[in-house]
């Protein structure tokens, strides 16, 4: 079916070659299983060149740039969000040994609670 100027094999090829880190010729056998690999660079090699070909992979990287740059943003946070639930259960630990509330073992028994909890 062609829409927007490419077949839909076109545009599975397309995604073949950003998921694959932008090997062109295994991109377009993994769509065209048939096809030699000489066959399948010169192949591929004509479709790069086409504009609507071309303007499809550089919409998939964009895409593709901006994913990762979401799930980065995400890791980030909880990453941050662990480390101040860390941070604050240092600081509670801190100020109940502080006060003598805790002995040695009530610590070690609070470190490994939390260890559990967080499935670390």
């Amino acid at each position: 079916m062609e829409r927007e100027g490419l077949s839909d094999k076109h545009r599975r090829v397309a995604i073949e070659y950003v998921a694959n880190g932008g090997n062109g010729r295994a991109a377009y056998q993994a769509i065209y299983p048939q096809t030699t690999s000489d066959s399948a660079k010169s192949s591929f090699q004509k479709l790069i060149t086409s504009d609507y070909f071309a303007a499809h992979v550089e919409e998939l990287e964009r895409e593709a740039v901006t994913t990762a740059q979401d799930a980065l943003q995400v890791s980030l946070l909880s990453q941050a969000t662990l480390l101040k639930e860390l941070q604050d259960d240092a600081i509670a630990i801190h100020r109940k040994v502080m006060s003598s509330a805790l002995t040695e073992d009530e610590v070690e028994k609070i470190c490994q609670s939390n260890q559990s909890n967080r499935g670390t």
